[in-house]
């Protein structure tokens, strides 16, 4: 989940930010450097259905 984003910098939240290849994969698709941060999977799920819900 992008929590914030400065300059060529990203930061995000992350269930398991061990994931490595997750971290390539946003970095390489960004253009950013990543930074990430532990979250619960809840309280992602919960961003997500905040920050993303379908405005129909």
């Amino acid at each position: 989940m992008p929590v914030d984003k400065i300059g060529n910098n990203l930061t995000l939240a992350m269930s398991n930010p061990l994931n490595v290849q997750a971290i390539e994969d946003v970095e390489f698709l960004s253009g950013c450097s990543v930074q990430t941060f532990v979250s619960t999977s809840s309280d992602i799920k919960k961003a997500i259905a905040k920050y993303y819900k379908d405005e129909e």
